[in-house]
């Protein structure tokens, strides 16, 4: 899921309800989008939501 933080959005406050509302846990959101300080994600940034029980390390694949 992609999704796209709204204008009026105060970093943390904002990963923690978007994990509630797609049942997906904070530390998952922060990782899928390589997000150094969770406070300053900025109003208009897209983010990655990765699928809830799933680590973005999960959908890798490895080839031989």
């Amino acid at each position: 899921i992609l999704i796209k933080v709204p204008d009026h959005s105060h970093g943390g406050e904002f990963l923690i309800q978007i994990a509630a509302r797609y049942g997906v846990d904070v530390q998952a959101i922060i990782d899928a989008n390589q997000i150094l300080d969770p406070n300053l994600v900025e109003p208009g940034q897209r983010l990655v939501i990765p699928a809830a029980g799933q680590s973005p390390t999960a959908t890798a694949t490895a080839t031989p």
